[in-house]
């Protein structure tokens, strides 16, 4: 699980969004001895670090709906716009998807998960994820090039961090809130937040993902909304489009197995604006014992 949100953030997390690197500290300046100091003209003291740059403005609604536009056109070979279709009670439909994942009962049971991903994009060398996460809400991925590690995010809660050389540096506002929503993407906290009492669920239509017909359910957020796909046979949750406030996501999973009486996505095909990166899980590990230092900040 969380692979969708893992992939996002490592390898294409940097390229999408604007560098979270920090200043480096103003070093104070040398005074030669014996000489008067010169006037400093600069009142700010210069033992503190040089100031950020203001973050960047929140999209317009002009800009949201050409991004809209843009990832429509990027994601119509995969997934068509929905179609009216007689009316189906969403909370119906989500609780047949919990039932065919394995049931909520096992769904909220799961403490720990392991994995291991095999990354595919244009343009870029192959990448192996590896994620470790503690449910609800705590996860550590580190992505490796050539058998050496690159990148390494860490999320705690609604806290995201990325590490820059030893140490995590904390994600700017508009970054973290695009990384906390790409959790949606994922089936296990989509399936927990649809299925608690007064979700708010609409249901919109039928549409095609990848050939297949495909039950169409809206969950409203705060600030946001979610677009899940259902296959109409199967019940698998086979996709998902959100807007993180960045950019628009379109997850899409299938080669479903079971593991650990659950039922896993093993392949995992991301979309985020006209990027494309295909994930396939090649290890996937259940309620193992995790060390707390995976998911501490200091080093």
């Amino acid at each position: 699980m969380l692979r969708a949100l893992m992939i996002a953030s490592l390898g294409t997390l940097l390229l999408v969004l604007p560098s979270c690197k920090r200043e480096p500290p103003t070093s104070r300046p040398v005074e030669p001895r014996h000489e008067k100091p010169k006037p400093r003209t600069d009142p700010r003291p210069t033992h503190l670090p040089a100031p950020r740059p203001a973050p960047a403005p929140p999209l317009s609604e002009a800009q949201r709906k050409k991004l809209e536009v843009s990832h429509a056109a990027a994601i119509h070979a995969f997934v068509k716009p929905p179609t009216s279709a007689p009316a189906q009670d969403p909370a119906t439909l989500i609780a047949r998807v919990v039932e065919t994942k394995g049931g909520m009962a096992k769904l909220r049971a799961l403490k720990t998960l392991i994995a291991e991903h095999t990354i595919a994009q244009a343009g870029t060398p192959p990448r192996i994820a590896r994620v470790a996460a503690i449910y609800p809400d705590k996860l550590r991925a580190e992505t490796y090039v050539k058998g050496k590690i690159v990148s390494t995010i860490l999320i705690l809660g609604h806290r995201v961090f990325i590490k820059r050389g030893r140490h995590f540096v904390p994600l700017r506002e508009a970054q973290r809130r695009h990384v906390v929503r790409l959790q949606m993407t994922d089936s296990y906290p989509f399936l927990i937040a649809a299925s608690a009492p007064g979700a708010k669920l609409r249901y919109v239509g039928m549409n095609e993902v990848r050939g297949a017909k495909c039950h169409v359910v809206e969950l409203r957020q705060p600030g946001y909304s979610v677009t899940a796909y259902i296959d109409a046979a199967s019940f698998d949750l086979v996709g998902v489009t959100l807007f993180s406030g960045l950019a628009y996501v379109t997850s899409l999973e299938s080669d479903f197995k079971p593991v650990g009486g659950l039922r896993f996505a093993h392949k995992t095909k991301l979309l985020i604006g006209k990027n494309v990166i295909d994930s396939t899980t090649t290890k996937l590990e259940l309620d193992k014992p995790l060390p707390p230092i995976l998911f501490t900040v200091k080093p």
